[in-house]
């Protein structure tokens, strides 16, 4: 909704339009290509071999089969705006200091 109001679409156009990237991305993915969209991240198709594998419930050695996973990689712009974003250990707990300090005088004053 936001990305509609913000580039005066209609949320119906807005829908259609990611819809229609999503379907390219599949539809590529199916061929067997990747996709990489600049800054925001590529998806790249892994084969996967068989494996053994166990049934938790009966503990059963069976065959996991062979199969094909998508994978995302983040993007540049992307990871970026992350680390940007998260706060360090170091920031959060000087944060936590600070409100307890702020708690306690507030409690005193």
């Amino acid at each position: 909704m936001a990305v509609a109001v913000k580039n005066n679409l209609s949320v119906l156009r807005c829908e259609k339009i990611l819809d229609d990237m999503m379907n390219s991305i599949i539809s590529e993915l199916a061929a067997g290509h990747g996709v990489k969209l600049a800054g925001f991240g590529s998806f790249s198709l892994r084969d996967k071999a068989a494996r053994p594998g166990r049934n938790p419930k009966t503990r059963e050695v069976v065959t996991v089969a062979a199969r094909r996973v998508v994978l995302f990689k983040v993007g540049t712009y992307i990871r970026g705006s992350l680390r940007e974003r998260t706060p360090s250990k170091k920031m959060m707990t000087a944060t936590k200091i600070e409100q307890t300090e702020q708690a306690q005088q507030q409690k005193l004053g």
